[in-house]
């Protein structure tokens, strides 16, 4: 079940690795090669609280403990530098969220969005489901579902002593 969950999260990090390549060149000319690298820093910006407890916790676990005013009760990470990563992962959940709505627009015109959000028309009807489905799935499914799931599962991945994970992770 963890290769369904890491194949499933690989197509999701493809297609949206091609909608920054797809800003980037909209941009400037050429720009498609320094949007791939923004790319991979946000991904390494919302990977890295999961990974560092091994997929036992993420920013919207966390968050949730806070809201309800619960400990949290992991001790795999340093407390300070899992609070520190779980704010530059909720700066990358945002990036990602924006960069998906230039290159998937929820709607057919950003005029006519906006214009309907000024006078309180928008309806279910005009909103691009599909659309929609691939900026939640680019922004939250890769590393909330996908990439946690196969390290609950028991996946291991090669580089995660590197950023902070356990250090009993075979390379």
């Amino acid at each position: 079940m963890r290769w369904l969950f890491l194949g499933f999260g690989g197509f999701i990090f493809i297609e949206s690795a091609k909608a920054y390549f797809q800003v980037g060149n909209g941009v400037m000319p050429g720009g498609g090669i320094a949007a791939i690298l923004v790319f991979l820093m946000v991904q390494g910006f919302e990977a890295k609280p999961i990974i560092m407890t091994n997929g036992a916790s993420s920013v919207f676990s966390a968050l949730g403990r806070i809201v309800s005013n619960k400990r949290t009760t992991i001790h795999v990470a340093d407390p300070e530098e899992l609070l520190d990563a779980s704010g530059w992962a909720l700066l990358g959940y945002g990036i990602d969220f924006v960069c998906g709505l230039f290159v998937w627009p929820i709607m057919s015109t950003w005029a006519l969005f906006w214009d309907l959000i000024g006078v309180g028309g928008v309806t279910w009807g005009d909103v691009i489901w599909a659309n929609l489905g691939m900026i939640l799935a680019c922004t939250f499914l890769l590393q909330e579902v996908c990439l946690r799931q196969y390290l609950i599962r028991g996946g291991k991945l090669p580089f995660s002593a590197k950023l902070g994970g356990p250090k009993n992770v075979r390379s």
